[in-house]
């Protein structure tokens, strides 16, 4: 007899929960407020993956859909594994607890639940944040005009007296004047370093939106002792400040590393971080054959929420990967005159015509690479969400979804129904700038249209510019048009005519020239599965279950709740991380918290931060110093 399990859709395989690591059905409790805001500038992938978890019963039906094909090798399903090990999908690590932890949990408690220590910690940033240190696009070199970069001193005076036995201990370095590096010594040099990163510098705030501040966008206004309001509070001046009070305490507490710990602090990464982070990774390359981890801000924790009873899963999800990007300039030089006696298509019209052309062929969502930090991230949340959160047909398409290709275009398909999910997967561009034409009568003889590309981990640059005179090309061959790309022609047509008549082809002369103004190939995706890793997920999963989210251990137990989801996922937005690529292979964009970007205004009026989630970030820092540590 045939086996006929082979042909049953995904929805009515029986059930694997007896071969998972952890049970489907627990969930965390939660103190997480709504998201109101929306982010102007830097997009949050808590918000994204958040409004995905929510909006998956909008697209999935709650019943199976008995119409959807079954996955087989019969139907030339080619990578299809309807059976396999789950346990090899999102494997959840072992707490790592410090030895300090388990002498005595009253320390890291202290940081989380101590008002007099919550209030201290809170003036700390707020002071941190009434210092403006706004740099903006276009700014000349440190070298160059070293007065518009000055008033980063101001800051520096502050951070020395604010944590006087870190700069007591620690050697201090500043490369090109502002970039602030520091070294805490470890007792054995074999060891590699670990790096903490953060930026000094803030975005602008516009002039015209400064009425519409609840409180002055400097004054670093602690509101109800809830939240630090203003201009840098959670981009990223909390970083800075909870890993320099986190390495401040653990002086004062006696602690002297093993391993070397290096803070890297540049001051332009809003701006490609060329004076700062660049510099700085200069310094450390020349200085270390490699680092054992790199830490920059990032996303945190989200809440998966189980419809029925309102409980919540929590996922923290270090990006293991950024996007790559690509800024490119098109250029249509065309002949000129007199606007009375205009050819059918200007050079505006036909600028009009290629970008409409774009938008209507974007480029292809794709999961194909097995370590694609979203289809990882789609994994976990199929293994790990609460029961009623999902359908059981999108789960188990969620957990297929590296091992099946129509379980992955079904994913696929879903994630297409949202802009803000489909971003996520698939490369992306944005037509941004568009300049042409000096007067009403006359002719525009150069326009010049500007695209933004964010590449996809699949994707890269090469591959993006392909797609892109792909497209060009069409509408060039329609004018007879030639297009050149680094100085080179990639078009076969042979748009001059000898002795034609071009007046009367409706298309005057003309080409194209493509240009390529930035470009970063996606960053290498970290690693997740060596030991470097289990650090990370196993310090993360002690402070939150072990102290955040479990109230038993006010009374020193060490019980922990349902387990923290320590998945990968990927940064949409570049840091500075981007010159450290050569330094090490693990490099996580994580800021450990449960206030979501989209709650803190990042970029935005009224930007503020969350002193709980504050707080959590030094406990963490506090902690995976010293795991880290232990860990050699």
């Amino acid at each position: 007899m045939k086996d006929v399990s082979s042909q049953l859709p995904l929805w009515v395989i029986p059930e694997e929960d007896e071969i998972l690591d952890l049970p489907h059905t627990k969930e965390q409790p939660s103190a997480m407020r709504k998201a109101t805001t929306e982010v102007e500038e830097k997009p949050s992938l808590w918000l994204l993956v958040t409004l995905f978890a929510l909006s998956l019963l909008l697209f999935y039906d709650q019943k199976p859909d008995h119409s959807r094909p079954a996955l087989s090798e019969e139907r030339g399903d080619s990578k299809t594994s309807l059976r396999f090990d789950t346990q090899e999908i999102c494997p959840v690590y072992k707490v790592i607890r410090p030895k300090s932890y388990i002498q005595d949990p009253k320390p890291l408690l202290r940081i989380l639940r101590d008002p007099l220590f919550r209030n201290a910690s809170a003036e700390k940033l707020s002071g941190a944040v009434q210092i403006d240190t706004t740099v903006g696009d276009g700014w000349p070199d440190v070298r160059d005009d070293p007065k518009r970069w000055e008033f980063f001193s101001l800051f520096h005076v502050y951070l020395k007296l604010t944590f006087p036995l870190l700069h007591d201990t620690l050697s201090l370095e500043k490369v090109n004047t502002y970039g602030l590096l520091y070294t805490w010594h470890g007792s054995d040099s074999i060891l590699k370093p670990v790096t903490f990163m953060a930026h000094q510098d803030v975005v602008p705030v516009q002039n015209f939106t400064i009425s519409d501040w609840t409180y002055p966008p400097f004054s670093g206004k602690v509101v109800n002792n809830t939240a630090v309001w203003g201009r840098g509070s959670s981009d990223c001046k909390n970083l800075l400040v909870a890993v320099l009070e986190a390495v401040e305490l653990l002086i004062s507490q006696g602690f002297k590393p093993r391993r070397t710990v290096l803070l890297s602090f540049g001051f332009d990464e809003e701006t490609t971080g060329a004076n700062g982070a660049k510099q700085l990774a200069k310094v450390l390359t020349d200085r270390y054959n490699s680092l054992y981890a790199i830490i920059d801000e990032g996303a945190g924790l989200f809440p998966v929420p189980n419809p029925k009873d309102g409980t919540k899963k929590w996922f923290a999800i270090p990006g293991t990967s950024e996007k790559g990007s690509l800024d490119v300039a098109i250029d249509l030089t065309t002949e000129g005159g007199h606007s009375s006696v205009p050819p059918a298509h200007t050079s505006i019209g036909i600028m009009g015509e290629l970008g409409y052309l774009l938008e209507l062929h974007p480029y292809e969502a794709s999961l194909s690479d097995p370590k694609n930090p979203m289809l990882l991230l789609m994994q976990c949340m199929g293994k790990y969400s609460p029961e009623n959160s999902l359908p059981e047909s999108l789960r188990r398409d969620m957990i297929h979804v590296g091992h099946s290709d129509t379980a992955r275009q079904r994913v696929l398909k879903f994630l297409s129904s949202n802009p803000a999910y489909l971003s996520l997967v698939k490369t992306t561009q944005a037509l941004v700038v568009i300049n042409g034409g000096e007067k009403n009568n006359a002719l525009p003889e150069h326009v010049r249209l500007v695209v933004n590309h964010r590449i996809s981990t699949d994707e890269t640059v090469g591959s993006t510019i392909e797609h892109l005179l792909e497209v060009v090309q069409s509408i060039a061959d329609k004018y007879h048009y030639p297009v050149y790309y680094d100085n080179k022609t990639v078009s076969l047509q042979k748009f001059r005519i000898e002795n034609a008549d071009y007046k009367s082809l409706g298309s005057s002369w003309g080409e194209f020239n493509i240009t390529i103004l930035d470009s970063l190939e996606p960053a290498p995706i970290s690693l997740t599965r060596d030991d470097v890793w289990k650090v990370l997920a196993g310090t993360t999963r002690h402070v939150f279950e072990d102290a955040v989210f479990n109230a038993d251990t006010l009374f020193g137990c060490l019980m922990t709740t349902d387990s923290v989801i320590v998945s990968p996922a990927l940064m949409p937005a570049n840091t500075d991380t981007r010159y450290y690529w050569n330094l090490t292979p693990n490099i996580y964009r994580f800021t450990p918290g449960t206030s979501l970007f989209n709650e803190a205004n990042i970029h935005s009026v009224d930007e503020h931060m969350d002193i709980d989630s504050h707080l959590q970030l030094l406990a963490w820092y506090y902690e995976y110093i010293q795991n880290v540590d232990e860990a050699a």
